[in-house]
C-alpha cells in the first residue's frame, strides 16, 4: 500500500470510536486473509500478547473502555520492558568493550 493512501485510511479512522474501530479492524483482518498479497510483517513478543489478550477480552464481549485500559496497560509495560532490554543490551556491550576482543 503506498503511503498516501496509508496515510489518508489513518486520518479516517481516527475519527471514530474504539468501537467503530473495532468494526473496521475486523474487516481489514477479514481482507487480509482473504486477499493478502504478502505475508504480514512479523510483531514483537509485546505486541503479540497484546493482541491476543485483547482478541481474548473482545471474544468475551469486554466492554471497549475496559480494553482499551487493558491494552494501554500492556503497552506501557511493553515499552517499559523494550527499555530494561536496551539497557541491558548497552551494559553488556559496555562489558565487552572494556573486556577486548575475545580471542
Amino acid at each position: 500500500m503506498n503511503g498516501h493512501l496509508r496515510d489518508r485510511i489513518l486520518r479516517k479512522i481516527e475519527t471514530l470510536s474504539d468501537e467503530r474501530g473495532y468494526q473496521v479492524l475486523d474487516y481489514v483482518e477479514f481482507l487480509e486473509a482473504r486477499y493478502a498479497e504478502k505475508p504480514v510483517a512479523e510483531a514483537g513478543i509485546f505486541v503479540r500478547l497484546s493482541d491476543a489478550v485483547e482478541d481474548k477480552l473482545r471474544a468475551g464481549r469486554v466492554s471497549v473502555q475496559a480494553i482499551g485500559e487493558v491494552t494501554s496497560l500492556l503497552d506501557r509495560a511493553g515499552k517499559l520492558l523494550d527499555g530494561v532490554a536496551a539497557a541491558g543490551r548497552s551494559l553488556s556491550d559496555d562489558i565487552q568493550g572494556k573486556r577486548g576482543p575475545t580471542p
